[in-house]
Parts: C-alpha cells; sequence; structure tokens
C-alpha cells in the first residue's frame, strides 16, 4: 500500500482498520491510498472495469511518450475518481484523494506538540534546516494547475488555511524555544496569498475538471480576496515576540493583482531586500506551455509595489 498526499487521514484510517484486526491486505478502499491488486483480485470480479476510470496500461505509457502524455492528462482530468491501471496479470488501483483538512484539523495537526529542532542525531547543522527553522506554515494546496508542478496531486487543489488564532499560539511556543530572535523569516506555504482562499462552489474541487483556477482565465467562483493573509500578516508583525516578519513564499503576482491591496501590504511590511519574480514572466509563449496566465501584466505589478517598497526604504533610516 502506497499513501499518497499530506497523509494525515489515510494513516489515521489505516491504524483504526488494523487496530480492529482488519490485515492490511484486506484494506483496499482508503481515500489517499494506492494498493497493489494481483491476478487472483482482478479474477475475482470486484474490480469490473466499468467501476473504476482506466488509464492506459503500464505497458502502453512504458513504451509510448504518446501514451504517457495521454495518461497524465486523463489522470488529471478524473483525479477525484477511483482509477485503475493494468500491469500485466494485476493492476494498482488509485483511490480517490482524502478530503482536505477542515480549519479546525489543519490548526490541529500544526499545533501538535512538535519540538522544533532537528532530530537529535544529527551533529552537524543542516543547511535546509537553517533556511526553514524561523518559517510558518499557514497554508497548503494549490488552485493554480501549472504544467510542471504536483503540488495539486500532492497537497490538493482545495487550498486549506489555518486560523489566526492558531498561528498566533504557535508564535508564543516558537518564542520561548531556545534561539528565537523574533525574527519570522516567511510565513506562508506553497503560495503566499492563497491563504483563505476558496471555491464558492463548496465541493467543486472534487468533481471539477478544470485544472487551473487561474489559467487561462481566473475562475469566477474562485474567492480572490486577499484579505485573510493581510489581517495575519498585521497581527503576527504586532505581537510582542515579533520584531520582524518576512514573506518569503511564492507569491502569484498575477492572483495579487486580483486583490491590488495584498502588493501594498507585501511591500510596506514583510518583504526584505528584494521580491523575486520567476523568469518565464517575460515570454508569452513559455507561460502558455506552463498553464499560467499569458498576460502577466508586469507592468501594472511594478508600478504598484515600486511606491511602497520606496516608502518603506525611507522609513526604515
Amino acid at each position: 500500500m502506497l499513501v499518497y498526499g499530506m497523509g494525515e487521514k489515510p494513516l489515521a484510517a489505516i491504524a483504526n482498520k488494523l487496530k480492529a484486526g482488519i490485515e492490511l491486505s484486506e484494506i483496499k478502499d482508503i481515500p489517499g491510498t494506492v494498493v497493489g491488486l494481483g491476478k487472483n483480485d482482478m479474477d475475482s470480479g470486484l474490480y469490473d472495469k466499468s467501476d473504476f476510470f482506466n488509464l492506459p496500461s503500464f505497458e502502453d505509457v512504458k513504451t509510448s511518450k504518446r501514451s504517457f502524455s495521454v495518461m497524465t492528462k486523463l489522470f488529471h482530468e478524473h483525479f477525484s475518481s477511483r482509477m485503475l491501471q493494468r500491469c500485466g496479470n494485476g493492476a494498482i488501483l488509485i483511490n480517490q484523494p482524502a478530503a482536505p483538512l477542515t480549519q479546525c484539523e489543519m490548526d490541529a495537526v500544526y499545533e501538535l506538540p512538535f519540538v522544533y529542532a532537528p532530530h537529535p542525531g544529527y551533529r552537524e547543522k543542516i543547511p535546509a534546516w537553517e533556511l526553514v527553522k524561523d518559517s510558518f506554515t499557514v497554508v497548503r494546496g494549490c488552485m493554480g494547475g501549472c504544467n510542471f508542478c504536483g503540488l495539486g496531486i500532492h497537497q490538493g487543489k482545495a487550498v486549506q488555511s489555518r486560523s489566526h488564532e492558531s498561528v498566533k499560539r504557535e508564535v508564543i511556543r516558537r518564542a520561548a524555544t531556545p534561539g528565537w530572535k523574533r525574527i519570522i523569516s516567511d510565513i506562508g506555504g506553497p503560495t503566499a496569498n492563497m491563504y483563505g482562499l476558496y471555491c464558492e462552489k463548496n465541493a467543486a474541487h472534487l468533481t471539477c475538471k478544470r485544472r487551473s483556477c487561474l489559467a487561462p482565465d481566473p475562475c469566477p467562483y474562485c474567492h480572490t480576496d486577499q484579505s485573510g493573509l493581510a489581517g495575519l500578516i498585521k497581527e503576527i508583525g504586532d505581537m510582542k515576540e515579533v520584531n520582524h516578519l518576512y514573506v518569503n513564499s511564492g507569491i502569484r503576482m498575477d492572483l495579487a493583482l486580483l486583490w491590488p491591496a495584498i502588493i501594498d501590504v507585501l511591500a510596506a511590511s514583510a518583504t526584505g531586500g528584494q521580491m523575486s519574480i520567476a523568469p518565464e514572466h517575460i515570454s508569452p509563449k513559455v507561460l502558455r506551455l506552463m498553464n499560467k496566465p499569458e498576460n502577466t501584466k508586469w507592468d501594472e505589478f511594478e508600478e504598484r509595489l515600486l511606491p511602497q517598497a520606496d516608502v518603506r526604504e525611507k522609513n526604515s533610516f
């Protein structure tokens, strides 16, 4: 059995079934898992083709790049369904994704009693740890659907956000740990300014076959008000435990322009020495191939960003 995605719900479901005395080999239907099926399983009639969406076989995709591309497209379009892929006399069964965490569930996960330190078995400094030790995860999932990225599969297309109170409680706990310097290096996730966003059709993430909520044009059901992130930045930045707060996670420039006030907040309150923009934004052709909006409105973004950055620089002296 393979658990895919963030894993909290599938792991809990597996543990409960094992505790109830069910053998692992009998557990075939937990969302967020992939299981192998042998010849006997396939001959049993329990896995009739009509009950699942059938992907091109492993043998097909192994020998044909076109078949692999077709499989990838079908996989994304039917990701909310149970799928089968044949392999020899058996198959793999890909169960539908686990349901996204509710805000209460996400708060509970990130408020588990973590020690906020590397495993004591490490003796030398860990470069990656130095980069993230003062960062805070506040959002997961991505509605971007870029062709080069697997975040929508790994964390889900539905954006999941922590409550302000949960983040504030973590700041207080982290501030009590040795070495706290009152500097938050990052507050974000895969895309920081997706914090608090959602689909206004509620459970559409389970049935919608649109890969991206933002390309080629924003979906009319996509709630793009970024006041939640703006408010979070202010609340955390005003805490006595914090002297400086930065957002170093990725920012979707096209998304920011749908609620331009967030650019003012980021430039004036949460940007360090620079804000990096991905190089593909100068090439409409590359953006199209990546499934990102071709018109990035860079000039409009720059005109909004730079005056705020100038004000910040003057106020810092």
